[in-house]
């Protein structure tokens, strides 16, 4: 494995190992080569834009293009896009996290829900939930769009993590190639509805 880091401002060569080490130790899984790009705001929504098609909306910060690319706002510029700098190694934990995943899944489309939760738990964590919605119906981008439920999402896998352990999920995620999600799912945990109502019940 190997990360080509370019940045602009500062030199974060360290953290973002660390990070890297991180989820490579999570995943049980070699990623191969990552480039990753810490920009200067210009850069960074001009580099958006490029990728894009679009301006860049005000909550973006990171994203992951293709072939294994990550690009991140500079820390000392998260301010501008109404983030705190403290955000910087977890905006980068969650953009490698969908590389991982890519990787690992053979560039399989998940359900958008999954990929989210999954690099959200493992960067951000979750926030209080004020508003649930049942999984089946943010499986794809329409429905994730009208209710983008990251925190759920997050809450979701560090509540199968409690309930089953670290390598189920790992598995889950790794099955889900082969099997599709609704079996892998089924195999490493047990029904999905009853899993599901059992998570509502807990975080009433």
């Amino acid at each position: 494995m190997s990360i080509i880091i370019d940045y602009s401002i500062k030199n974060y060569n360290s953290l973002i190992n660390s990070k890297f080490d991180f989820l490579k130790d999570f995943f049980q899984f070699d990623p191969g080569e990552i480039h990753i790009s810490i920009l200067s705001l210009n850069d960074f929504e001009n580099k958006f834009l490029d990728e894009k098609g679009e301006k860049s909306p005000l909550y973006v910060v990171g994203f992951a293009g293709n072939n294994g690319r990550v690009f991140v706002l500079n820390k000392d510029e998260l301010i501008l896009k109404n983030h705190n700098s403290d955000e910087f190694e977890k905006i980068i934990v969650h953009e490698f996290s969908h590389i991982f995943l890519r990787r690992i899944l053979n560039s399989k489309q998940i359900y958008i829900w999954i990929e989210e939760g999954i690099c959200q738990f493992l960067s951000f964590g979750y926030n209080k939930i004020n508003h649930k919605i049942e999984f089946e119906k943010i499986r794809y981008k329409d429905g994730w769009i009208k209710n983008p439920a990251y925190s759920q999402s997050a809450a979701f896998f560090e509540f199968l993590i409690l309930k089953f352990g670290k390598i189920k999920l790992v598995k889950f995620i790794k099955d889900i190639k082969d099997k599709g999600e609704e079996l892998s799912f089924e195999l490493n945990f047990g029904n999905f509805k009853e899993i599901e109502y059992e998570f509502f019940e807990k975080i009433k």
